[in-house]
């Protein structure tokens, strides 16, 4: 700014001293003079890192903000008190001049607008639990308490008798998804389908009533005493008196568990392919009584309304690898537990530019590390820098390093397979977050990770 003035008034004694000068060239040497400036000016601002979740502005991330973490942390808090489970958010990170207004994120900032984003489509309602299974949620608990009655009470009347409701009915409030909140109308079909129950005849009069349509039936029947201490009726005849009741019911048809083989995977390892459902189907019962006492019972006639889905599981066919390199490299975190957070080369970050020379996956503390390749172990260490790391030097002269773990599980010298456990993600060393860090060498230059490893 000073330089910018100093030059201003070098110009204007000039053309002081040059009155013969042009208007049009004074006026072009003034307006260079006032870009000069501005660009003065705007080289003076700071220029920061801002993150935004699922496209929305979160905030701009201080030094003590890992951004990541703070991510995965309020994921995993707003599950324990949602339905469904909810999704991760994607983040995005731009770096640009610092603005008025810029809200500046550290580790708590972070984790409240992250925690506000997850839940963003769900809300505070009352959810309706069968035998610990979601049915429907609803804002208003006093709508699912009077359905909830009223399907106990219509099954009484139909039982036409004492019913005992076997199912655990419980209503929690937590946090559900808008797209849960169904009618009325269909929470009693949900209900009607899923709730056990037992019917109780306690007295004479109620097993008569059970048993018999008419009263020329009744008649017919032989003399029955009051009920016994278990439950039956006992009687005073010694011909015993056979009665029979078909009973319809639904019930649960589990799911099996069901495995594929899969030449991917080590022997003893198994990953799933798809969850399994259980069926429901419709069974009618026919349940012999001798002198009201249940003596047997069996199914004579089954109906399958909606059948059950096989749970499936990949099993490992291929045999433990040896320690030698096989010349590919598999991503030394397991699926599905990471996100790429920054990548190899030039990099602008709070102004400066820097080369970043290797990839880092963020990830949760304690995450297992697994070898890239089948190697030896030429390092393993704890520096300033890297933190716990280790170095594989493998068969064909390429070496992989893994920092910042929190872990190591191998020694130097030690010859490790390919998916071997080496270690177990963490922060320590200079880093901001939980994550691995890692790097390629090909006889002994850096170089790129994702030119050899696809992730």
């Amino acid at each position: 700014m000073i330089k910018a003035r100093k030059a201003f008034n070098a110009l204007r004694e000039f053309v002081e001293r040059k009155p013969a000068l042009s208007a049009k060239i004074a006026a072009t040497a003034v307006m260079c003079c006032t870009v000069f400036t501005y660009i003065c000016c705007l080289s003076a601002r700071d220029v920061v890192t801002v993150a935004y979740a699922n496209g929305e502005y979160l905030g701009v991330i201080s030094e003590s903000c890992d951004i990541y973490t703070s991510a995965l942390k309020a994921t995993s808090d707003a599950s324990l008190i949602s339905y469904p489970t909810p999704d991760a958010p994607v983040i995005t990170l731009d770096v640009r001049p610092i603005r008025k207004g810029d809200t500046v994120l550290d580790g708590d900032k972070a984790y409240k607008a992250l925690y506000d984003t997850v839940l963003s489509d769900y809300e505070i309602m009352y959810a309706l639990f069968v035998d610990d299974k979601f049915v429907a949620a609803n804002s208003d608990n006093e709508l699912l308490s009077n359905v909830t009655s009223a399907i106990e009470e219509g099954i009484r009347l139909q039982a036409d008798g004492q019913v005992e409701i076997t199912s655990d009915i419980s209503i929690k409030q937590l946090y559900c998804n808008k797209a849960y909140a169904p009618e009325s109308d269909r929470i009693v079909s949900y209900l009607s389908e899923g709730l056990s129950y037992n019917i109780v005849l306690d007295t004479e009069e109620e097993v008569f009533e059970f048993f018999f349509e008419d009263e020329a039936e009744h008649a017919l029947a032989p003399n029955l005493s009051s009920p016994n201490v278990n439950g039956g009726l006992s009687t005073d005849m010694d011909n015993k008196d056979v009665q029979t009741k078909i009973i319809t019911a639904t019930e649960e048809i589990p799911f099996k568990t069901v495995y594929e083989e899969n030449d991917d995977l080590f022997v003893g390892v198994y990953s799933k392919k798809s969850d399994g459902v259980s069926g429901v189907r419709s069974i009618k019962v026919e349940v012999t009584f001798e002198n009201g006492v249940e003596v047997s019972r069996k199914i004579i006639e089954e109906k399958i309304i909606t059948p059950a889905t096989d749970k499936v599981l990949y099993a490992g066919t291929k045999p433990i690898p040896a320690t030698a390199s096989s010349g590919s490299y598999i991503i030394p975190l397991p699926k599905g537990t990471y996100m790429i957070t920054d990548r190899y080369g030039e990099r602008e970050l709070y102004g400066k530019w820097t080369r970043h020379y290797g990839i880092d996956l963020a990830a949760d503390k304690g995450v297992t590390v697994m070898a890239a390749d089948g190697g030896t172990v030429v390092r393993a260490e704890n520096s300033s820098s890297y933190g716990k790391c280790v170095t594989i030097r493998h068969d064909n002269g390429h070496e992989t390093l893994y920092a910042h773990m929190s872990m190591i599980t191998v020694s130097e010298g030690d010859k490790v397979y390919q998916g071997q456990k080496i270690g177990e993600v963490g922060r320590t060393g200079l880093a901001t977050g939980n994550h691995l860090h890692l790097e390629f060498f090909i006889h002994g230059d850096k170089v790129d990770p994702e030119d050899y490893i696809d992730f």
